[in-house]
C-alpha cells in the first residue's frame, strides 16, 4: 500500500455504538434507541456530548420529524454551540456510507472537531413486519413504479433474476449468501438471528418475490448505531485506537459518462450494471490501496443479490462469478474475503433506516482486532459498499488501522 498522510486534521473514527440491544426491543421510542447508540458511541471513544459539534441523523419511519436531526439534538441535549446539525434522509443504503463522507469532510474542513453520525429506530416492535414492508414499499417512485404495483422485494427479484438469466446464477447460490450471514451471525452474541441454517432451508423457507424466499430478505429489526468522528490531532489525547477513514467515492446509476442518472429502478439503463465499479475505484485510489489489501468486505445485504452484485461491481471478481463465491465458502471467515462478520442485515440486525449504519462499527470492530471468534485474522483494511434509491447511488468507503 502506499503511504498515508499525517496532517492533524485528517479525519478518524474513535467511536461506534450501538443501542443495548438489537432484534425485538419493545417500550422504547426511535429517540431513546438514538440517544443509547450515541451515548454508547461517545463512551466508546472517551467523549462527551458537551464535545460534540457536528450532529448527522437519518430520519425515523416511527417516529418522524421534520427537523429530524434537530429533534434528536433536543432530545439529547446537544450544546447550542454545535457548528452542524443536519439530516441525510436518503435511506438505510445510502445515509450511513454519506455520515461518514459528510462527517470528514466537515472534519477536514475545519468546519467540526467531534462529528456524531446516529440512526436508531423502533421498526420490529414499532410497526411490526407487515408494517415495516408497507414503509418500505411506500418508498416506491411514485409515477413510474407504484402506480404499478411491485413492492420493494419484487423490483430486487428482478436484479436477481436478470443475474440468474446473464450468469446461470442458481437459487442455491443465492440461498449460500443467506447461510454465510447466519454463520457469521451465530457468532455474535448480539445478532438477531443466530440459529444455524442451510441452503435446504432457505429455499424452503415461504415465497417473498421470486427468486426470493423469506431467509433470502434482510429481517426487520429494532435498534440504532452511532459513529464518532474527529481529527487525528484530537484522537490522540483520547485513549482509544483511531480507524483513518482513507478514501471514498460515490456514482450515480450505472457510473458511465453522460447516461442520465435515475432514482426509480424503471428507469436504469442496466439492472446489472452498477455504479460501484466507479465509486470503490475511486475510494481505493484515494485510499493507495489495492483489492489485495482488503481484508473484509461490508456489503449491504437487502437481499441476497446484493452482496454477490458488490463483489463484482468492485472488481474482487468477475462478472457472474458472486454466486459461486458464495457457493464456495470464500465470503466466509477465514475465506478469500470475509463478507460482513457480524451477520449483516439478513441475520445481525435491519432496523429500517439504520440497517446500513452497523457496518461501520463493525469494521471498526474488526480493525481494532476486538471480534473474539468472529475476528477476520490481521484484518488491517476494510471496505464498505452501499446503494440508494432504486438501485440509484452507490456510496463506498475505505476504512484503514491506523499506523
Amino acid at each position: 500500500m502506499t503511504a498515508r498522510g499525517s496532517s492533524g486534521r485528517d479525519p478518524v473514527i474513535i467511536g461506534v455504538g450501538e443501542s443495548s440491544a438489537v432484534g425485538r426491543v419493545p417500550g422504547k421510542s426511535s429517540l431513546m434507541l438514538h440517544a443509547e447508540a450515541a451515548l454508547a458511541a461517545l463512551g466508546d471513544a472517551g467523549l462527551r456530548k458537551e464535545d460534540v459539534d457536528g450532529v448527522l441523523t437519518n430520519e425515523s419511519y416511527l417516529d418522524y420529524h421534520v427537523r429530524h436531526s434537530m429533534a434528536f439534538a433536543e432530545y439529547f441535549g446537544i450544546p447550542s454551540t454545535a457548528r452542524m446539525i443536519t439530516s441525510i434522509p436518503l435511506g438505510s443504503g445510502a445515509s450511513s456510507g454519506l455520515f461518514v463522507h459528510y462527517a470528514a469532510n466537515a472534519i477536514r474542513s475545519g468546519q467540526c472537531e467531534v462529528v456524531l453520525a446516529v440512526s436508531a429506530d423502533n421498526f420490529l416492535s414499532g410497526l411490526a413486519r407487515s408494517g415495516a414492508v408497507k414503509a418500505l414499499a411506500d418508498n416506491r417512485d411514485k409515477e413510474f413504479e407504484a402506480p404499478y404495483g411491485p413492492a420493494l422485494p419484487a423490483c430486487f427479484g428482478l436484479v436477481a433474476q436478470r443475474h440468474m438469466h446473464e450468469y446461470g446464477t442458481t437459487p442455491e447460490q443465492l440461498a449460500s449468501v443467506a447461510v454465510t450471514m447466519r454463520r457469521h451471525a451465530s457468532m455474535n452474541p448480539r445478532a438477531h438471528q443466530r440459529d444455524p441454517i442451510t441452503v435446504a432451508d432457505v429455499l424452503a423457507s415461504r415465497p417473498i418475490a421470486s427468486p426470493f424466499t423469506l431467509l433470502m430478505c434482510s429481517l426487520v429489526s429494532d435498534g440504532g448505531a452511532a459513529v464518532v468522528v474527529t481529527t487525528r490531532e484530537r484522537a490522540r489525547d483520547l485513549d482509544r485506537p483511531a480507524i483513518e477513514i482513507l478514501g471514498a467515492g460515490i456514482a450515480y446509476g450505472d457510473g458511465e459518462d453522460k447516461v442520465p442518472l435515475h432514482s426509480s429502478l424503471s428507469q436504469a439503463r442496466d439492472l446489472l450494471r452498477i455504479g460501484t465499479h466507479v465509486s470503490a475505484a475511486q475510494a481505493m485510489a484515494q485510499a493507495g490501496v489495492t483489492h489485495a489489501d482488503i481484508d473484509v468486505l461490508m456489503a449491504y445485504d437487502c437481499f441476497a443479490i446484493m452482496p454477490i452484485l458488490y463483489l463484482e461491481a468492485a472488481g474482487f471478481v468477475g462478472a457472474g462469478e458472486g454466486g459461486a463465491f458464495f457457493a464456495g465458502g470464500r465470503a466466509e471467515l477465514g475465506g478469500d474475503l470475509p463478507v460482513n462478520p457480524h451477520g449483516g442485515m439478513m441475520s445481525y440486525a435491519h432496523p429500517g433506516n439504520p440497517g446500513g449504519l452497523f457496518m461501520f462499527p463493525e469494521l471498526v470492530r474488526q480493525l481494532r482486532g476486538e471480534c473474539g471468534p468472529r475476528q477476520v485474522a490481521g484484518a488491517e483494511v476494510g471496505m464498505v459498499t452501499g446503494y440508494g434509491g432504486q438501485m440509484a447511488f452507490w456510496p463506498v468507503t475505505v476504512l484503514g488501522r491506523s499506523r
